[in-house]
């Protein structure tokens, strides 16, 4: 058994807070651990888990011919030189352009869909060119995870994926991390909206919402976390905030103290979401989430237990579904959270990632 295991990622953070465990889990068994990633001045942390750290630059920003033909070049010299047991892709860069450079020298692959995006919400050139770049990328992978059955169904039924799938509850979230926090009574009921700034994740309806509850009652209050990438949302953002609709706190390293300082997760998303990370984190630390009825969270929130959903993109939806929030008592709103957190522990704990993980690596690994 080859006992090195490549790992190919589009930027750090995609591999420090969500596969650390992983990397944990394959050093102490003894494993070589091969991160490939943008440079990064943080580099140091992955080195420090026992993990080799190798630059490769990603672009992750739409279908360059000339930097994703060097990208693919990129992988098949690494793949060449680190003769890798196993190679592991996240994120399509990774998944595609990875995927084929495996294929290309016969190294067994496994490929993780966190999602699909925008691409594949629309019909244009370039989802047709990420499909036809999925279907040779996977054909030999030794197994493709999904984190919701929707993406598997539509991967398989368009003839993305013709091999072995599995299902994983996400990238699962780390219940020692992410523990019950006490929230205490207060004023107002906070709100909070955690993520990129894009219109597909809805910060926009979100602006909205809150904007039409601000106007009517005095007893909601509304945050925004996460950093700026489509300049549109920050004047908007910036105007919301001076006319007190809402607080903009811009990008937080401390996940778990913003979600502690509020009663409620909004994911107004609009679609393309794997399963959100975020919504398990929340839940993870007993808050309950308003979020919309998409592929990714139906399998996270149940409805009316550990939150409620809405018809993504409805923005009189969302302001329903926070006003019945509002109008609910305390104990209700306590207990939707004490639930979301039990459901994270049944259901979506990282280590069950890990040891599927595992599984799959041993078994690609050997063959059998």
């Amino acid at each position: 058994m080859d006992r090195t295991i490549l790992v190919l990622v589009p930027h750090f953070l995609t591999v420090y807070n969500l596969r650390r465990e992983l990397i944990q889990a394959l050093v102490s068994r003894r494993y070589r651990v091969v991160v490939a990633c943008p440079e990064d001045e943080r580099a140091e942390q992955l080195r420090a888990l026992g993990c080799e750290v190798e630059v490769v630059p990603v672009d992750r920003r739409g279908l360059n011919p000339a930097s994703d033909l060097l990208l693919t070049t990129r992988y098949i010299r690494l793949i060449h030189r680190v003769k890798p047991g196993v190679v592991l892709t996240f994120t399509v860069k990774p998944n595609t352009y990875g995927g084929i450079a495996a294929r290309a020298l016969r190294t067994p692959a496994i490929a993780n869909i966190t999602g699909t995006g925008s691409t594949f919400m629309k019909q244009d050139l370039k989802a047709l060119i990420v499909r036809c770049l999925y279907r040779p990328s996977l054909r030999k992978a030794s197994v493709v995870f999904f984190q919701n059955e929707e993406d598997r169904t539509y991967f398989q039924s368009h003839g993305l994926v013709q091999g072995r799938t599995k299902l994983l509850p996400g990238s699962g979230v780390n219940l020692d991390q992410f523990q019950s926090i006490a929230r205490p009574v207060r004023p107002r009921v906070r709100f909070l909206f955690i993520g990129r700034l894009l219109t597909l994740k809805g910060i926009g309806d979100y602006i909205h919402a809150a904007q039409t509850i601000t106007q009517s009652r005095s007893d909601a209050e509304f945050h925004v976390v996460g950093p700026p990438e489509e300049g549109r949302w920050d004047e908007v953002l910036e105007e919301a905030q001076r006319t007190g609709v809402l607080t903009y706190h811009g990008f937080r390293s401390d996940i778990t103290a913003a979600l502690g300082d509020v009663d409620c997760l909004v994911l107004p998303s609009h679609g393309g979401e794997g399963v959100p990370n975020v919504l398990l984190e929340a839940a993870a630390t007993g808050l309950p989430s308003i979020v919309s009825d998409i592929s990714g969270t139906r399998a996270v929130i149940v409805e009316g237990v550990t939150g409620t959903t809405f018809a993504p993109g409805n923005k009189d939806g969302l302001v329903d579904a926070i006003e019945a929030f509002l109008d609910s008592s305390r104990e209700s709103r306590s207990e939707m959270g004490r639930q979301a957190r039990i459901w994270m522990e049944q259901n979506f704990s990282r280590t069950r990632v890990v040891e599927s993980y595992i599984e799959e690596i041993q078994h690609s690994n050997t063959g059998q």
